[in-house]
């Protein structure tokens, strides 16, 4: 008993530790008065550029868009729901209606995000960063411990992975939502191998489960897919491993255990995060990027793994390719990636070096550990980076709609668990032990030293000269992919003034001054030097000063590399209401607008209420097959479309009453009424169609592209005929032509589950609310439910008899219910499990059994008390 609770006292002290490492982290964003967000990317948009605060120049980061425009927005209609008490399902402000909960990315069931419901909204950022990074560093504590690392080591391992480059670059995306759960994982799956009887796996079974199921949530599938992959991928070398060492003797027990006890964990898993799957899996074949990523060939061979071997620096040197919170563009120095953020492999200089020593003195102890690790790892990072063999991997069905290189994760972990083992070895192994790893860790200090002054001497002899070429490289890749492939949103000359930028950013990049970019060389060498001084004077150092000191180091090293990424702004200027904003609010429930070009970047609208055809991300496969007849319209890779001009009929039929544009663009004057707001147009279109109308010539086509043909030949008949999908799921027999003309009729109520329209009419005819039609509408006339038809393309639209008729389109998915009756199941499995378990006394957090078998090895024994 007494050692378990010294294990709980561990742990909380652990906690408290950590948490207060994150308190220091995110200081300057604690206050009430601050917003850890990188909102003022708005104020680089024409509608906010008045309201930015006083000198402002640019963003405190220019990367992060994605947080700014989606996923601050997304939070914020998902927060404000929760509080008015409606689950939101669907979101009616963008592309004429979009699934919200379905697409997974709003993480609506997340527990993080339910719990911080009840805190100010600005504030839910900063306090979801600290209780995930929290969550990821006291679960890879336990994790470490239950290894059989001591405290310092385990803490070491903590604070490199809570705080190393991919939890910090992807912190507002909700790949972190999910990532923070993997160290839990692991240590189910660990605890799972290692269960020596029928109670004990059934606990870590209930527990894998839960966890599976709240990563889920998390609202990003694809790292949710690596999770579980190396969940198995680490289970089966793990039992592998214990196999081999005679743990596991009995056959039909192996059996269980490779096989039977993970698929009932990963299928448990799956029954808890139902609720959250299998509305995403309607959503999938029913979305437009499902069929951009099927389409995409198999390729057996990618030559970009070359490209990706010029990554690997970045494991120490994490900013030789750029950083987007410097002041210039953002751009990769060497031109062969634009993002940041998919490139990161930092855990740290110290841990870096540190798990490279784990690797090279491997203790007799810990072999099978490092080794799985080292699998591990390396798989992920073969895949991460394409590299032969490992690519085919990324080729397999299913597999290859997934982004490989998020799995830099995995190998940050490996690295991150890998550093507690080679802390482990240089604080607590015997003197002979220690005295090797002490002698490997100064040797690799050295050579990251000496890596950081090649690369200081090497960049200021050759860019000087080099300047000129590489400005004409990224000339000739600017005229070929920035103006071919990306929206134009500047002219030509803005993106060549913005090259030559960033030019002059690289020459003062690699100056000497510029201390984030050697910031490695400064602790590698205080490494070595704290190792020197330990071996000079061994009675004062060879202690938990020494350990302590070298903790510290960590914390210094990943709080300087990742404390200024996320910027904080100021709550007054968290997506201020400005007069474009105010106009736009007046659109009502039967009005949207638009904004050509980017002059406002989608989703930025939900902070104000304003329904918009354009949406980021995620359009329904029918919409963007509708958006991409209008004329004019840019494709934006991955998150949808842009408009040069808002004139066609195909736009304006989708109740458009509001058109911004900045002074540089030109506004069609007809039809519109024009209000200079300073920076923008706001026209106002007069006499524009509402978001619903009543249509009674009425056409039957065969399927979508019969449809699109049509719209495409006479769009202006949009306003008056109702084209009909008769395929096959959609058979429309019943349909007949009922006369010609329409009729606008009116929205009285609109929320994210509920469309109510009062209807009259002196004939029968087709009632069409241009939102976008999805599976799960239900449609109710004077209260009796009607059949939904799917028309002009991507719409709804129902029958209507002659009189005065109350319609309510009301969203109830079977596909949301029968994943919370499944989750309720399995939270129900998982709870008899737990409790038939603890009928027995187990220590499975505590990890004893691990420990024990550790310590028992005398190569293991710390010889301080740290």
């Amino acid at each position: 008993m007494g050692h378990w609770v010294d294990k709980i006292q561990d742990q909380l002290l652990a906690a408290g530790i950590l948490l207060a490492i994150l308190l220091v982290f995110f200081a300057r964003a604690l206050p009430p008065d601050k917003v850890l967000s990188p909102a003022d990317l708005i104020f680089t948009t024409p509608v906010f550029a008045e309201a930015a605060p006083a000198g402002f120049k640019m963003p405190g980061n220019q990367l992060l868009f994605d947080q700014a425009y989606q996923f601050t927005p997304w939070r914020y209609l998902a927060w404000r729901s929760l509080r008015e008490g409606v689950l939101p399902l669907w979101n009616p402000y963008s592309s004429c209606g979009t699934p919200f909960l379905a697409t997974m990315q709003s993480a609506l069931l997340y527990p993080i995000n339910l719990l911080l419901v009840l805190v100010p909204f600005e504030s839910t950022f900063v306090w979801s960063a600290i209780i995930r990074l929290w969550i990821a560093g006291l679960s890879t504590y336990v994790l470490s411990a239950y290894y059989g690392l001591h405290k310092l080591p385990s803490l070491i391992a903590a604070v490199s992975f809570m705080l190393c480059g991919f939890l910090i670059v992807w912190l507002g995306h909700p790949h972190t939502n999910v990532a923070v759960w993997l160290p839990s994982i692991i240590l189910c799956a660990e605890g799972l191998v290692r269960a020596d009887g029928s109670r004990k796996s059934a606990r870590w079974i209930a527990l894998s489960g839960i966890l599976i199921g709240i990563q889920f949530t998390g609202g990003h599938i694809e790292t949710s897919a690596d999770i579980l992959i190396t969940y198995a991928t680490y289970y089966l070398i793990r039992w592998y491993q214990l196999r081999r060492e005679g743990s596991v003797r009995n056959c039909r027990r192996a059996t269980r255990q490779l096989i039977l006890y993970p698929t009932c964990s990963v299928l448990l898993g799956v029954a808890i995060g139902a609720v959250q799957l299998i509305p995403f899996l309607e959503w999938l074949p029913n979305s437009a990027i499902f069929g951009e990523r099927m389409s995409a060939g198999v390729a057996f061979f990618d030559p970009t793994f070359i490209l990706h071997v010029f990554s690997l620096p970045l494991m120490a040197y994490p900013n030789i390719y750029n950083n987007p919170t410097w002041a210039y563009p953002y751009w990769s120095f060497l031109f062969l990636w634009s993002n940041y953020n998919e490139m990161i492999l930092y855990a740290g200089t110290i841990s870096l070096i540190l798990a490279f020593a784990a690797m090279a003195r491997r203790q007799a102890c810990f072999v099978s550990l490092v080794n799985a690790w080292v699998i591990v790892s390396l798989l992920s990072l073969g895949r991460a980076c394409r590299f032969p063999i490992a690519d085919l991997l990324n080729q397999l069905p299913v597999v290859r709609l997934g982004m490989p290189e998020r799995l830099r994760l995995i190998f940050s972990f490996g690295v991150c668990v890998l550093a507690g083992i080679g802390a482990q070895q240089l604080l607590c192994a015997e003197d002979t032990s220690r005295s090797a790893a002490r002698s490997t860790v100064m040797r690799l200090s050295a050579a990251i030293t000496a890596l950081g002054f090649a690369i200081m001497i090497a960049a200021n002899s050759l860019i000087p000269y080099a300047s000129d070429g590489i400005l004409d490289q990224i000339k000739q890749r600017i005229e070929r992919v920035y103006l071919s492939e990306r929206i134009p949103t500047q002219t030509l000359q803005h993106y060549l003034d913005e090259a030559q930028k960033m030019i002059l950013g690289m020459r003062t990049a690699f100056e000497p001054s510029n201390v984030a970019m050697y910031e490695p060389i400064v602790w590698a060498s205080a490494l070595a030097l704290l190792l020197f001084l330990c071996s000079r004077y061994p009675r004062g150092l060879r202690s938990n000063l020494a350990g302590g000191v070298l903790f510290l180091l960590v914390c210094a090293d990943l709080i300087s590399f990742g404390m200024m990424y996320n910027p904080t702004v100021a709550r007054e200027h968290f997506f201020p209401r400005t007069p474009v904003t105010l106009a736009l609010e007046d659109t009502g429930l039967n009005y949207r607008a638009t904004f050509l070009d980017m002059d406002l970047i989608a989703d930025a609208h939900l902070m104000y209420g304003i329904y918009e055809v354009r949406g980021m991300d995620f359009l329904a496969k029918w919409y963007r097959r509708y958006l991409g007849l209008v004329p004019g319209h840019v494709p934006w890779p991955g998150y949808g479309y842009a408009f040069a001009s808002a004139d066609s009929p195909l736009l304006r039929a989708l109740g458009l009453r509001y058109v911004v544009a900045s002074r540089a663009k030109a506004i069609e004057k007809k039809g519109l009424e024009l209000n200079d707001y300073g920076t923008c147009l706001v026209g106002k279109i007069l006499n524009g169609r509402k978001r619903a109308s009543t249509a009674y010539s009425v056409d039957k086509v065969r399927n979508d592209d019969e449809a699109v043909k049509k719209l495409g030949k006479n769009p202006e008949k949009i306003y008056s005929e109702v084209l009909i999908i008769a395929d096959g799921e959609n058979a429309a027999d019943d349909v007949k032509q009922e006369g010609s003309g329409f009729e606008a009729v009116d929205v009285i109520y609109s929320s994210t589950d509920e469309v109510r329209i009062k209807a009259r009419t002196d004939r029968s005819g087709h009632l069409i609310l241009w939102d976008t039609y999805y599976p799960g509408w239900k449609a109710y006339v004077d209260g009796t439910e009607g059949r939904i038809y799917r028309a002009n393309l991507a719409f709804r639209s129902v029958h209507l008899e002659p009189g005065e008729h109350d319609v309510r389109f009301v969203f109830k998915p079977m596909s949301f219910y029968l994943g919370l009756f499944l989750s309720c199941v399995g939270i129900a499995v998982s709870m008899v499990l737990i409790s038939w378990s603890s009928r027995t006394v187990g220590h499975a957090l505590a990890g004893s059994a691990v420990r024990t078998a550790a310590t028992a090895n005398g190569s293991c024994r710390c010889s301080m008390k740290g």
